[in-house]
């Protein structure tokens, strides 16, 4: 039987509420760092001014990741609450990442606003 060890972390914030993110982009070795370029660039495209910021968190922010058995955790902060139109677009980004960078084995996008951000003491992303 397999034994799951009780791994992770969970950002924290600075005293403005502003998450403090332990990865380092010198850290994202290629291939992973050209599909962390085009998903930022589809972050910025899609949301334009409403980005505050993007984060990556897991084995690729923290130069650990092994192709095919890794994904790349994003998520972002907008200066609005995300919408329906917004759940198509992580869809979409999805399918197009697996397909031009089939050395991952998935893309998580969470969207959080920075209102959620700031009045809530442990963000978490993924699904509410």
């Amino acid at each position: 039987m397999t034994h799951i060890l009780p791994l992770g972390d969970v950002l924290a914030l600075d005293a403005e509420g502003t998450l403090i993110n332990p990865c380092r982009r010198d850290l994202i070795a290629p291939p992973w760092s050209a599909a962390v370029e085009a998903i930022v660039e589809a972050y910025c495209a899609h949301f334009g001014t409403r980005l505050h910021s993007v984060y990556l968190r897991g084995s690729v922010a923290k130069g650990g990741a092994i192709e095919g058995v890794a994904d790349i955790d994003s998520f972002a902060v907008l200066h609005s609450e995300p919408g329906d139109s917004d759940e198509a677009w992580v869809a979409a980004l999805q399918a197009r990442m697996s397909k031009e960078f089939s050395f991952h084995t998935g893309l998580e996008v969470s969207l959080v606003s920075h209102r959620t951000v700031r009045e809530t003491r442990r963000p978490r992303s993924g699904p509410s």
